[in-house]
């Protein structure tokens, strides 16, 4: 019901950018009432713009000045560009009244996008809300040392792509 895509570049004039797809759709379960909010995001769309965010991990000491990097710990371009797009779920929730005490997040990704992917996975189990997450050839996003404990991230990866091995540890 209701779907929506939004491009980042409609909003923020700087490197990290992608664009995000949401839709919902209310659904009975078990006799309950849910409704499922879909958030799909677009891999690298091969402007420089996103390669440069893809290689923008983020250096502490000169970056601070970023209010959009809230985790240090995360890669800079995907955690900017999380953060701006949960930005964007929250007024769609908003403007299209959806209940948040029966609402379900699924989200996907592939490549940057699902790097961006699992970084809003982790926020959303973090901060207790239902949620699953099904990203394809995601590049590694994290140095926290917790980041294998989350139950509801799904990553499927070829063992032939080269994609995510980056960035790599060294």
């Amino acid at each position: 019901d209701k779907p929506r895509t939004y491009s980042l570049s409609n909003y923020y004039s700087d490197n990290h950018l992608s664009e995000v797809g949401l839709g919902y759709h209310n659904v009975v379960f078990n006799g309950e009432l849910r409704t499922v909010l879909a958030v799909t995001i677009r891999g690298t769309n091969g402007t420089i713009e996103e390669w440069a965010s893809n290689f923008d991990v983020g250096d502490i000491r000169t970056n601070a000045e970023n209010d959009d990097w809230k985790n240090t710990n995360n890669h800079k371009g995907f955690d900017v560009t999380a953060n701006r797009i949960m930005d964007l779920i929250q007024q769609y929730i908003e403007d299209n009244k959806i209940d948040e005490d029966v609402l379900v997040y699924w989200v996907t990704g592939h490549s940057r996008g699902a790097a961006i992917a699992n970084i809003i996975g982790a926020n959303l189990e973090k901060a207790g809300c239902t949620a699953f997450t099904y990203t394809f050839a995601a590049p590694n996003t994290t140095l926290e040392s917790d980041a294998s404990s989350y139950r509801s991230i799904f990553n499927i990866v070829n063992s032939d792509d080269f994609v995510p091995c980056l960035p790599m540890t060294n």
